[in-house]
């Protein structure tokens, strides 16, 4: 009753925070994933999943959350705090060769 599937995207994300926070990388990591699998747009989690993959200087593992929330933020205001902080990451990402 307190706490559901439909709840947990809200409190995956900051779980995730915490854990890093504490240096707990790896749980960090499932608590991002857990929240994706419910809500794969969700943009908490796939930023939080790309900042880490750069800070574990892991850029092709960086470059799908980071693309996918490129996507879902195609239309967002390119003034809002998060977005230029994403493109600033996207533009840690190597270019690939076509």
């Amino acid at each position: 009753r307190f706490s559901s599937r439909l709840d947990a995207n809200t409190f995956l994300p900051p779980l995730g925070d915490a854990a890093l926070a504490a240096g707990d990388t790896l749980a960090a990591r499932k608590a991002w994933t857990d929240a994706l699998s419910l809500n794969p747009n969700s943009s908490e989690p796939l930023l939080a999943l790309g900042r880490l993959a750069l800070i574990r200087e892991d850029p092709e593992a960086a470059r799908v959350p980071l693309e996918r929330l490129d996507s879902v933020w195609s239309e967002a205001d390119p003034a809002f705090p998060e977005r230029v902080e994403l493109d600033q990451l996207l533009m840690q990402l190597p270019v690939r060769d076509r």
